[in-house]
């Protein structure tokens, strides 16, 4: 085409890395044991706030119903509680 220039490429797409989806493992509860993976890691620390559902569904490409029921995942396994405004914040772990 004439007088249109040409886009350029995007060499890199922000992605999980080395996220492999496993079958048979729903992806909520896929993404919920890779947050515990970075709570339990230290680089979500106690009192600090986890992804939010738009930041988990940029990150692991999942529709909000997904990125909610991750969340609601690591409340039930005690490791974060949410305020409504506030978002989830990591919990003091007990050993």
């Amino acid at each position: 085409m004439l007088g249109v220039p040409a886009l350029p490429l995007v060499s890199s797409v922000p992605s999980v890395p080395d996220m492999r989806w496993r079958e048979g493992v729903p992806r909520w509860v896929q993404i919920a044991d890779e947050l515990e993976k970075r709570i339990r890691d230290g680089r979500y620390r106690p009192g600090e706030r986890v992804p939010s559902v738009l930041a988990i569904m940029d990150e692991f490409k999942v529709a909000s119903a997904t990125a909610h029921k991750a969340l609601a995942g690591l409340r039930d396994r005690g490791l974060t509680y949410t305020e409504p405004g506030i978002g989830s914040t990591v919990r003091e772990q007990r050993d």
